[in-house]
């Protein structure tokens, strides 16, 4: 049985784009063009370095373009790196590991509960139609594309552990 498949038609001062896409590229399409959010200019340079034949950016070079500090962060970077450069509609999170080390950073010692806290900001969702795979929210391209500043990074802060109190008996 064949997926359904949309149509988009993208074109302005030197581009002209056409392809079939799935409905939920469709859909997140649609999401921007309701949400009012801005599409990311680095989509478009992809498309229009494509065009040219011009060669992708290497994980490196996409990854010190972001210069992500904290771990949640640097998972963002990469799970962009794989939607966006790489051409794919959503990732696993263990593709995400990989990439660390290409890019000269020690892998997370505890990376399920990192990317958990890219979810919990609401960077990352899971796909309703693809249970473990995921894709980037709006609000994790807003983060990734004015490059993690203060606000974000205070918004987006690990919540303090609260160290339990041991309650005191009446015998104490």
């Amino acid at each position: 049985m064949s997926e359904t498949r949309f149509q988009i038609k993208l074109t302005g001062p030197g581009l002209n784009f056409e392809t079939d896409i799935t409905p939920e590229k469709a859909s997140h399409i649609v999401q921007i063009c309701l949400g009012g959010s801005s599409l990311p200019s680095h989509i478009l340079d992809k498309q229009v370095r494509t065009e040219a034949g011009k060669d992708n950016l290497s994980v490196v070079e996409h990854f010190n373009q972001y210069n992500p500090r904290r771990n949640p962060d640097k998972i963002l970077c990469f799970a962009s790196y794989i939607i966006d450069i790489l051409g794919r509609e959503s990732f696993e999170p263990e593709e995400i590991k990989p990439y660390f080390q290409k890019c000269g950073e020690p892998t997370p010692k505890n990376f399920s509960r990192d990317f958990r806290w890219a979810i919990s900001n609401g960077w990352l969702d899971e796909c309703l139609d693809n249970p473990g795979h995921f894709y980037i929210t709006s609000s994790g391209r807003k983060a990734l594309d004015s490059n993690f500043p203060l606000d974000v990074i205070q918004k987006t802060k690990v919540p303090e552990l609260r160290v339990r109190q041991k309650r005191r008996t009446k015998n104490e």
